[in-house]
């Protein structure tokens, strides 16, 4: 079956989706289950996001139409997977719309390990939060939110939450704490993902 083909299967199954005013993110492709092993395909919105670890580029313009045929007005990112060895300025390629610099959510799920890579000289390691809201602090909209998970054991749930907020100069409000549930037996409490969520404050008059 052709890319296309599969496409409109995958989107046309998840119809009922589509059509429910309160969700608008979800998985609109699924790799192996919808027949393309190695390619994951997120709406976010308006924007699409295309996770592929296998050879895509020469794809990606019928991808992109094919979307917008779909859902107009789109925003479509394609974000390589690391086993490809891109350079990281491939690894993110705007396929069409607009980025907007701020955005009501944002998400930082950085690995807990970092593959090895030939050539690279060091390493700001995994989980580093300290140095992603230097990036990151500046994309929240006022009355966004940050939702951040930590992997990184050894380190205490506040300390963590502390390295956030004082690496940015944007203000930020502990709103949210949580983690896994019965679903993932950790035997050591320490040891459990921790996801902490902030919220940027609207500032008054705004």
């Amino acid at each position: 079956m052709h890319l296309d083909a599969l496409i409109t299967a995958a989107w046309e199954r998840r119809d009922e989706l589509h059509r429910n005013e309160d969700l608008d993110v979800h998985r609109v492709f699924h790799g192996f289950a919808d027949g393309l092993p190695g390619v994951n395909i997120d709406l976010y919105h308006n924007t699409l996001l295309v996770n592929y670890e296998i050879e895509l580029a020469d794809n990606f313009g019928a991808i992109r139409d094919l979307y917008l045929s779909l859902k107009p007005d789109l925003s479509v990112i394609a974000k390589a997977h690391h086993k490809l060895n891109l350079p990281l300025r491939r690894r993110f390629e705007l396929l069409c719309g607009e980025r907007g610099k701020q955005f009501d959510g944002v998400i930082l799920d950085p690995p807990p390990l970092l593959p090895k890579r030939n050539g690279l000289k060091g390493s700001v390691g995994a989980q580093n939060f300290t140095q992603l809201m230097r990036y990151c602090g500046e994309l929240i909209s006022p009355g966004g939110w940050l939702l951040c998970l930590f992997h990184e054991f050894g380190k205490s749930r506040s300390s963590l939450e502390s390295s956030v907020v004082a690496s940015t100069d944007t203000p930020l409000q502990l709103e949210y704490q949580s983690t896994w549930g019965i679903d993932f037996n950790e035997r050591d409490d320490h040891n459990k993902l921790r996801i902490s969520v902030f919220r940027r404050p609207v500032s008054p008059g705004a």
